[in-house]
């Protein structure tokens, strides 16, 4: 198993895509400031065609990361409602 951090950069090389990952070695604190060091941690090198179904996932995930956002808002709203509801009644 590979821990990163972030991509560092995605490029593509003929057919091949490269993407490379990176982690953070260190974190400098200079001020109000933080600077984080990193290192590449991983190179991945897949054909394009997989990029693009990689982008593909990707984008599904994204929105069913969105739905569960939107419904954990909702859920909150209504807790919220409900608790007023019932420190309005607990008022009178």
């Amino acid at each position: 198993m590979v821990y990163a951090d972030t991509v560092k950069n995605i490029t593509i090389i003929g057919p091949n895509a490269r993407i490379r990952f990176e982690a953070i070695k260190e974190a400098v604190k200079d001020g109000d400031k933080t600077n984080f060091e990193t290192e590449e941690t991983l190179t991945l090198v897949l054909p394009v065609p997989a990029l693009g179904k990689l982008a593909d996932i990707l984008e599904d995930l994204k929105q069913q990361i969105e739905q569960q956002v939107k419904q954990a808002q909702s859920k909150t709203e209504e807790d919220n409602e409900k608790g007023a509801k019932k420190g309005g009644k607990d008022k009178h």
